[in-house]
């Protein structure tokens, strides 16, 4: 259902400030990827469809309400061994100013990131491994 996955990220966060609406936007574009991806190659094994609160919880709420904590101030970021890209990739969309570097070895893995990284225009992210 559209709008579902929005809805029920909101209401995770209770009293804490969400995320904006053009967060919210990349966001759900990147759960979207998670959910089409996620069926051919295992990026996480937490339930996506349908999503669970414990799900949501940890793979947005988590990294969304960490990213809060981290500078707005440019920095250099790496994330190893990446995976299905948490928490990184929804730490980088409330922290665009940060520099980060994806790196992951398995092949599929990194395909799924670089399709991340151009679907959503994350600006100052590249992603390493795999075949590159």
């Amino acid at each position: 259902m559209p709008g579902e996955f929005r809805d029920r990220l909101r209401e995770r966060f209770a009293s804490a400030p969400a995320p904006t609406s053009s967060e919210l936007d990349q966001v759900e574009a990147y759960f979207q990827l998670l959910v089409k991806w996620n069926r051919t190659i295992n990026l996480t094994a937490l339930p996506l469809e349908p999503v669970t609160d414990a799900a949501l919880d940890r793979l947005f709420v988590g990294p969304l309400l960490s990213a809060r904590l981290v500078p707005t101030s440019p920095h250099l970021w790496f994330d190893f061994g990446s995976g299905g890209g948490i928490p990184a990739v929804p730490m980088k969309i409330l922290r665009p100013q940060a520099t980060l570097t994806l790196i992951e070895s398995r092949q599929r893995k990194a395909a799924f990131l670089r399709e991340v990284v151009r679907e959503l225009g994350l600006p100052g992210t590249r992603c390493r491994g795999g075949s590159v």
